[in-house]
């Protein structure tokens, strides 16, 4: 009886403190089963209440948190003048935070599936490994906000050094190089992306910048 009591209280207080604040459900990336060790692959970070899609992805999110749990509802390709609208039919996954959960991919763009990811809820985007290319997204309709204000950020993903994508064809690998910029090495044919003869090497940092697919975001692109 007593241990139910404690756990509604906790309840409770979570709810009264997330009450009217802006809150982030969190993917922290991990290859071992129970969410322990290094950190390594793809993570996330989206803002809850907000329509949200990765520009030039196949699905939109709405992410809402509700007591100790993180809720997801999944909607498919539906766009607006360039902008998720997150209608129609809807499939919907919810998690109690601090959950290890496996086989995540929520960017398309990536092709890559993370083994297991660690789900949080926090005030602020969990921020990514060190060592890690970041894409960041920023709402530029939100009243008062600078193109990349840290208020206006919604959605933030990561890709730790060394991860692998298919992309058009040929492999990506994602790193930070000794300037920490980030970089893109393209290999075809099995190449080695650390000196092989069909690989182009890309800097992909960018400044902030008004996204190419979507309209409704700016993105920036560093190493952490």
């Amino acid at each position: 009886m007593k241990s139910i009591v404690i756990l509604l209280f906790l309840v409770f207080v979570f709810t009264k403190i997330t009450n009217g604040q802006e809150l982030f459900v969190n993917f922290q990336p991990f290859e071992d089963s129970d969410c322990k060790g290094t950190s390594v692959g793809v993570g996330y970070s989206f803002q809850a209440s907000q329509c949200l899609s990765f520009p030039g992805s196949v699905l939109s999110y709405y992410f809402v948190v509700d007591a100790l749990r993180a809720g997801i509802k999944i909607f498919p390709e539906i766009w607006d003048q360039n902008e998720p609208i997150c209608q129609g039919n809807w499939t919907f996954e919810s998690y109690k935070n601090g959950t290890c959960i496996p086989n995540l991919s929520l960017d398309s763009n990536l092709d890559i599936t993370t083994p297991y990811s660690l789900i949080s809820i926090s005030k602020e985007p969990l921020l990514p490994i060190s060592g890690s290319v970041v894409n960041a997204f920023y709402n530029q309709t939100l009243v008062g906000s600078d193109d990349c204000a840290t208020d206006s950020l919604v959605m933030l993903e990561y890709i730790s050094n060394g991860t692998k994508s298919d992309f058009g064809g040929r492999q990506v690998t994602f790193y930070c190089n000794t300037q920490n910029e980030a970089v893109g090495v393209l290999c075809s044919d099995g190449s080695d992306p650390w000196g092989g003869s069909s690989c182009d090497t890309m800097i992909i940092d960018t400044q902030c910048q008004q996204s190419r697919q979507d309209s409704l975001y700016s993105q920036d692109t560093y190493c952490q």
